[in-house]
């Protein structure tokens, strides 16, 4: 019952903190890496991604927790300057991240 209301109603980043604080305490042992095809495969192997509207790197981004149990190396396309900068803090330190402010058509506008 407890999982399934903080699934509803808590943001990736709260989410995060009470299994950061859990963990800490002794109360929650971390799964292992899983990549972008859902292997268990930490240490060996590299994979690069493509992120398209990636927002804040915490709000319903499925990639977050990925990226700090699996160090992935890649690209984020953020059109909207707020988001692109909390983006940007989101992540910094990680080696291997590219941040682009711009958005993405199917045809340039005219």
């Amino acid at each position: 019952m407890i999982r399934s209301f903080a699934a509803r109603n808590l943001s990736a980043r709260q989410k995060s903190n009470i299994r950061n604080i859990a963990f800490s305490l002794g109360g929650y042992i971390r799964r292992a890496g899983r990549g972008a095809g859902g292997r268990s495969r930490p240490g060996r192997w590299r994979a690069d991604f493509l992120q398209i509207g990636a927002n804040d790197g915490y709000l319903s981004d499925p990639l977050n927790l990925a990226f700090f149990v699996t160090k992935l190396t890649g690209t984020f396309v953020e059109p909207q300057s707020n988001y692109y900068r909390e983006l940007q803090k989101t992540y910094r330190g990680f080696p291997g991240m590219v941040f682009l402010q711009c958005a993405v058509a199917a045809a340039t506008a005219q």
